[in-house]
């Protein structure tokens, strides 16, 4: 008798177990199925239009206040370059030292003073007068505690 129960208990739970896996493996292939079929787009991305510019030519120089102005609008002509040409190195005969003063024909700078050197003379200490030292004296002021 006890035979019967237990066969139908096993078998239940069996039956059971069987019953979770088909529904798990319907789920996890579901699941597997959309992420092939569901496919996320990227966003296409928006150019921005095309910004117009106008063109300004200020001249020649590398100032910009020439007065070369082109008459025809369109891409500037390639600049001409100049050849190059060492410059030779001339000594100068001069015997007098160089100097960095900056010379002025105006008037306008103050002149500049030397100022005046004061020598003040130390005073004499009165010798007779001395400082008196006091010991000091460091006390211990840790408090004790008290017994318990």
């Amino acid at each position: 008798m006890n035979n019967g129960v237990t066969l139908s208990a096993t078998d239940f739970e069996r039956q059971k177990n069987i019953q979770a896996a088909i529904y798990t493996a319907a789920i996890a292939g579901v699941l597997l199925l959309l992420v092939f079929l569901i496919k996320f787009y990227q966003p296409v991305a928006i150019t921005p239009p095309q910004e117009e510019y106008i063109e300004i030519n200020l001249g020649s120089s590398d100032v910009g206040s020439g007065n070369d102005q082109p008459q025809l609008p369109g891409e500037p002509a390639p600049a001409q370059q100049a050849a190059y040409t060492p410059t030779t190195a001339v000594p100068q005969a001069t015997s007098e030292p160089s100097r960095d003063i900056e010379e002025s024909a105006d008037n306008e700078a103050p002149p500049v003073y030397k100022p005046t050197v004061t020598r003040t003379d130390a005073k004499k200490i009165n010798e007779e007068t001395k400082v008196e030292r006091r010991p000091t004296t460091t006390a211990n002021t840790t408090p004790t505690p008290a017994p318990p």
